[in-house]
């Protein structure tokens, strides 16, 4: 919704965070 660029760069930045465990997108 809106800036889709925006929320990938975020998801990436959580994914490090959290180790990526529950993302599989």
């Amino acid at each position: 919704m809106g800036s889709l660029g925006k929320s990938k760069k975020a998801w990436k930045r959580m994914r490090e965070v959290l180790g990526c465990s529950p993302c599989s997108s």
